[in-house]
């Protein structure tokens, strides 16, 4: 089980002292952000039993995946402790080796640079000889040989078919009737799919005891650190930002900017866990800002981290004051519309959406940092973290305003 960072029901106080912004925010986290520790311990069991079961029979069904599916991660928001709704989602990454890449060589296969932040996969001499060279093994390796376009380039879309072909054959072995049940204990859980993007996702329920989890499922591909930077322009993996393996990731993810070859496009990822400013997570769903990403909030953090690296005393700042700096930050950003991506600063994030859309964004923010800068109108601060339901319970409780 992870680390969780949850709170127990007893410790929300029942007649809270609020007076100031610090001890607002502080209450507002316990009450709204914090995920409740035995809400935590349903979901999270669910899910590691079931999904258990299913990532074993995906090894049973295909050769290929039995032999270099290396690691499940729990991606997302639950990876870095930093969900602040109901814990009924997980992403997890699942990463997965190629035949001839644990080692640092373009015969194997070449990363090919494309925009910031994306490449080609090209197959390499050894990787195109694959068949004449593996003998036995090849049986198992031509799985990932068939990713190839004819062209000797690796496709997404080849590959994503290959990987939700694994899923719904182990699913399969599930069925009752038209449905895969899979029990956890004593309970029968129906298991529903969807897709979107580069996942796969299951939607685990069981209607009687009103409980339903989404788990998006997203196969990634494997390189060993010593393969990056992919060139000059990438920023260099600091040491302790490593993970335990030293390896990297490259995600089937479309690059809505590539024209017509979009399936040889495929996404850089890294492995790296940070928590980033929870109320700041908050505020985004609380004001409808649906089109920034986690991602994006997570850049903008680490951009921070590196501009304090030599001010030991930034972070240990009070919660008020951390939170307006950031909200700031998310401010100029919006307003200026640029986000660039921590990993290459030649990628905006922000590109793919509207001006228009990061304007009514910005506007929010200005508004609300007008009361910030306003220590008297602490209270106002609850419209903007809290949706309208919950302000409308938080005041007529608490606030009083």
């Amino acid at each position: 089980m992870a680390n969780r960072r949850g709170v127990s029901s007893d410790n929300i106080p029942n007649n809270p002292v609020i007076n100031n912004l610090n001890s607002l925010l502080q209450d507002i986290y316990v009450r709204y952000v914090a995920l409740n520790d035995d809400e935590f311990e349903t979901y999270y069991g669910v899910f590691t039993d079931v999904f258990r079961q299913i990532h074993t029979k995906m090894k049973q069904v295909d050769p290929y995946f039995e032999r270099y599916s290396s690691n499940v991660l729990l991606a997302g928001s639950h990876y870095d402790r930093t969900r602040v709704t109901k814990p009924d989602e997980f992403d997890v990454a699942i990463v997965i080796g190629l035949p001839l890449n644990e080692r640092a060589h373009p015969e194997d296969v070449a990363l090919v640079p494309k925009e910031a932040g994306y490449v080609h996969l090209r197959m390499g001499t050894q990787y195109k000889q694959l068949m004449m060279r593996d003998s036995c093994n090849w049986e198992i390796n031509n799985a990932a040989y068939k990713w190839s376009d004819g062209q000797d380039f690796l496709l997404r879309s080849y590959f994503m078919d290959w990987f939700k072909g694994v899923v719904d054959i182990a699913l399969n072995l599930f069925k009752r009737g038209s449905t895969p049940i899979i029990y956890s204990g004593d309970v029968p859980y129906t298991i529903r799919q969807s897709e979107s993007g580069p996942a796969k996702t299951l939607i685990i329920e069981n209607i009687s005891k009103g409980f339903k989890l989404d788990v998006d499922l997203v196969p990634a591909l494997k390189f060993p650190e010593e393969r990056w930077p992919i060139t000059n322009s990438y920023r260099l993996i600091r040491a302790n930002w490593s993970n335990a393996e030293k390896f990297w990731l490259v995600v089937p993810k479309q690059n809505k900017n590539a024209g017509n070859d979009t399936s040889r496009y495929w996404r850089l990822g890294l492995v790296f866990k940070i928590n980033i400013h929870l109320l700041l997570k908050k505020l985004r769903d609380a004001q409808d800002m649906d089109k920034i990403a986690s991602y994006f909030l997570k850049n903008l953090v680490l951009w921070e981290i590196v501009e304090r690296e030599h001010d030991r005393d930034f972070w240990t700042q009070n919660p008020a004051a951390l939170f307006t700096i950031l909200v700031r930050k998310l401010y100029n950003a919006l307003k200026t519309g640029k986000l660039l991506y921590f990993w290459n600063s030649k990628d905006n994030l922000f590109t793919n959406i509207h001006p228009w859309t990061l304007s009514s964004y910005a506007a929010k923010l200005e508004r609300l940092l007008e009361v910030l800068a306003r220590p008297g109108s602490y209270k106002e601060v609850a419209k903007y973290l809290l949706t309208a339901s919950q302000f409308h319970e938080y005041n007529y409780k608490f606030l009083h305003i």
